[in-house]
């Protein structure tokens, strides 16, 4: 599946004027802050992980993300052990520009520890030189741009639809530490998702964007 690339998706518009109201923004970071520094003081992280394929949770979450069709798109399960989440995650697609492959995936994480969950498009890419390949920094996109315009909506209706009380974690928030947590990688996602380590710090779109606010 070939998508064309738009520059805007690698493009941050510092003058941007945000969407969405940053007093809102505010007082759902601080419930926010408050639920994960309750959470850890309680339970601790070894704790809270090894709870994680116990129960139905994972069954049920298996069940209605396992494999889920979004347009021409199937987004599969791919949880995996060692964070604070469920995932599933699809392949939208690639293109090649002279010597550069750009990759496309969409993923989608709900956290372990409440109702929490948050999706973003991934641009992974790689110069192939007949010397070597190299690879380049991961971009995060945050908001509908390109290929990932008409995703963000329909999986969010579905989460939705199955867990109607979930609050959607944009960008900004993910972004956000909280320090009263002493542990070395304390930014809310690191604390309520941690899919794979660090969120990249190369990002794109609306850092303010979220679907539940449309």
């Amino acid at each position: 599946m070939e998508i064309p690339l738009s520059l805007e998706i690698l493009s941050l518009s510092p003058s941007r004027k945000c969407l969405y109201s940053k007093t809102t923004t505010m007082k759902n970071l601080a419930y926010l802050k408050d639920h994960l520094i309750q959470t850890y003081e309680t339970h601790g992280r070894r704790v809270l992980i090894q709870s994680k394929f116990s129960g139905p949770m994972y069954d049920n979450w298996k069940r209605d993300f396992g494999e889920l069709n979004i347009g021409d798109l199937t987004f599969r399960d791919d949880t995996t052990g060692e964070n604070m989440c469920f995932t599933t995650m699809a392949y939208v697609g690639q293109i090649k520009q002279e010597a550069v492959y750009l990759h496309y995936y969409f993923y989608l994480h709900k956290s372990i520890l409440g109702d929490f969950a948050t999706c973003y498009g991934i641009i992974r890419s790689q110069a192939q030189f007949p010397e070597g390949n190299i690879r380049l920094p991961r971009v995060v996109i945050s908001s509908p741009i390109g290929p990932f315009a008409d995703l963000f909506e329909p999986l969010w209706q579905k989460v939705k639809t199955v867990y109607p009380n979930c609050m959607y974690v944009s960008y900004d928030r993910l972004k956000a530490k909280v320090s009263a947590i002493d542990l070395p990688d304390n930014e809310v996602y690191d604390l309520l998702f941690g899919y794979e380590g660090k969120l990249s710090h190369h990002h794109g779109g609306d850092a303010f964007f979220s679907p539940d606010r449309q």
